[in-house]
């Protein structure tokens, strides 16, 4: 059976844990792979220049994490509806007519959040901390459950507030809907509790809470953090827990996304249980 070569880029990156999700998805499914992780630097062509080089010689798929995935997007020759809509790419692929650029955050994410963490999101209140790629990425999956409203808190929160769709897509047909559910805050003004908090930012991996106050917060509130830990507790999760509210890290919509991405490769679907992966990479956590 060939050997199929995939890696995961990003800066940093030896948190990573998509090196061993993949290989437990290729044995479930009988596919030979190999998979690393590379560090590429954020200056300059970089990032590019390595893309390229990977597919010129026989790679087969790419996974895009921080802060690459909006470069991913303008590099890819051709996107999924999904990478249109979110405006940033996570997962790259060959094809005839070039590179093709997919997003699975948000379908990874929405799975996590309905299936493993048992929370329904239709009617509900979200908060999205940061505005940035990662933010891009599960704004319309979070969307097409139809949920009350969404906030985006960022440092330049008027950008959402006056014209979202073109932030988020250029697709014409998403407009109207953002224009009526997402809106934007400076952290300042976040004085409302919220009933899902999801921190988009890339604080927790340098020990950084968001400028947040318990204000956001009532009893029933759930906080997602996007980062994971190997610990199992970010800063984010762990000030949510300090002030008695349900958490979790992105380890459930790590798993999820990478399944889906696995899918989009290879046309067959894992078996992404976050029970049984959990208990596999047990592990490497330690």
């Amino acid at each position: 059976m060939k050997l199929k070569y995939f890696a995961v880029v990003g800066n940093p990156i030896t948190h990573s844990l998509s090196p061993r999700i993949h290989p437990i998805f290729a044995e479930q499914c009988g596919i030979n792979l190999r998979y690393d992780k590379f560090c590429v630097e954020t200056e300059g062509t970089a990032f590019e220049d390595f893309v390229k080089d990977f597919f010129k010689q026989g790679g087969s798929g790419l996974n895009i994490t921080l802060p690459f995935k909006q470069r991913a997007f303008a590099l890819a020759d051709t996107l999924t509806e999904r990478a249109r809509l979110a405006g940033a790419v996570n997962t790259l692929m060959p094809f005839s007519g070039g590179i093709r650029g997919d997003n699975t955050d948000g379908v990874g994410l929405v799975q996590d959040l309905i299936q493993n963490q048992k929370q329904n999101i239709a009617g509900k209140h979200i908060l999205i901390l940061g505005s940035g790629g990662a933010t891009k990425g599960i704004l319309p999956a979070l969307l097409a459950e139809s949920p009350k409203k969404i906030i985006v808190a960022s440092r330049n929160p008027e950008k959402w507030t006056i014209a979202p769709s073109n932030e988020v897509s250029s697709q014409p047909r998403l407009g109207p809907s953002l224009n009526h559910r997402v809106s934007g805050l400076s952290y300042e003004k976040l004085l409302e509790p919220f009933d899902l908090i999801i921190n988009a930012t890339p604080l927790s991996l340098s020990n950084q809470l968001p400028k947040i106050t318990p204000a956001i917060l009532h009893s029933s509130s759930l906080c997602y953090d996007l980062v994971y830990d190997k610990s199992r507790e970010t800063v984010f999760t762990r000030w949510a827990n300090n002030h008695g509210i349900l958490s979790c890290d992105g380890l459930g919509m790590l798993i999820e996304q990478a399944a889906e991405a696995f899918y989009q490769w290879h046309g067959v679907r894992p078996v992404q249980k976050t029970e049984l992966l959990e208990v596999l990479m047990h592990g490497f956590f330690c």
